[in-house]
């Protein structure tokens, strides 16, 4: 979800998605499902966390510690949800480097 959020324009954009729905509605759906998604994936333990980011990783084989996770999360999220984010992904990180 974060990949369709366009930080220069403030909106969302799927082509097909927008076609179908037009522009603004697409950005509003887009937005919504991916605050849901990050609000969800803070409410898990950090063991399903690591497990989510482990299969992530598996997923899309790239660089295990080079994520650009800092911009990930979704514009609507509150501060306190930003910093809770990250810390609880800098400590999955670091469990996965040694573990």
């Amino acid at each position: 979800m974060a990949s369709l959020w366009d930080a220069p324009s403030g909106s969302y954009y799927h082509g097909d998605l927008c076609q179908l729905m037009g522009r603004e509605d697409a950005d509003r759906t887009l937005c919504l499902s991916h605050y849901q998604i990050f609000s969800q994936w803070l409410g898990f333990s950090l063991s399903e966390q690591k497990t989510d980011l482990e299969r992530y990783l598996n997923t899309t084989g790239g660089p295990r510690f080079a994520l650009a996770y800092r911009n990930l999360a979704p514009p609507t999220a509150r501060e306190v949800e930003r910093q809770l984010y990250i810390t609880d992904l800098e400590t999955l990180l670091e469990l996965l480097r040694f573990g």
